[in-house]
């Protein structure tokens, strides 16, 4: 994985000469790492299907090292291909995007659920800012 990573990592800085590099090498890592984890699952589904939950306990251990490179090449493909496409003069603000995800067929539902959410959130921390012991 040490050889793999480091291969990736010369290969986009051959590619990618700037900044773009840091989101590039991110994407890498936790690719691998859920690579290696869906790996894992998919070896020893038979202790899995019954506790489905246990999939997403990483803390009691289980990788698989065979999906690391493929989660890696995976997310290191799609991370690598957004940094080359980019185009600075197609950015939008918080509005443009708000705006698109609005014309979109889901997006009422989701700027919705969107909305409820921080306004539960805002009543969780008004009551909890009322009635914690200081």
């Amino acid at each position: 994985m040490i050889v793999g990573s480091f291969v990736s990592f010369r290969a986009a800085r051959y590619l990618i000469r700037d900044d773009r590099i840091y989101p590039f090498a991110i994407a890498v890592v936790l690719g691998g790492l859920l690579g290696a984890r869906v790996a894992h699952v998919l070896d020893n589904w038979n202790v899995y299907a019954s506790r489905p939950l246990d999939v997403l306990a990483f803390w009691n251990g289980g990788i698989g090292t065979t999906g690391a490179p493929v989660g890696s090449t995976i997310a290191g493909f799609f991370v690598a291909r957004a940094a080359w496409q980019y185009d600075p003069n197609e950015a939008v603000g918080l509005d443009g995007a708000l705006a698109k995800l609005a014309r979109a067929g889901y997006g009422p539902l989701l700027l919705a659920g969107a909305a409820v959410g921080l306004l539960a959130y805002a009543l969780f921390c008004l009551v909890e800012a009322r009635y914690r012991g200081v």
